[in-house]
């Protein structure tokens, strides 16, 4: 048989705890992007003819998301 492709609830507390143990609910914040981000994003819009451009101007903007516990 095949492995399962989902997971049970118990098995979501098995590997992460419960509520009620006090888990940690991971949360977000944002900084500025970093300097090979910003090297990616030049050229993703130069092999896109510009068209990357608009991500790259709302993801300067929005910041870059990191996740925090």
């Amino acid at each position: 048989m095949g492995r399962r492709r989902y997971q049970t609830t118990a098995d979501v507390e098995a590997r992460y705890g419960t509520p009620a143990a006090g888990y940690a609910p991971v949360t977000a914040r944002t900084g500025p992007l970093t300097a090979q981000q910003h090297i990616l994003h030049l050229l993703l819009t130069v092999f896109t003819a510009g068209l990357w451009l608009p991500v790259w101007i709302w993801l300067t903007i929005r910041g870059n998301r990191q996740a925090v516990r």
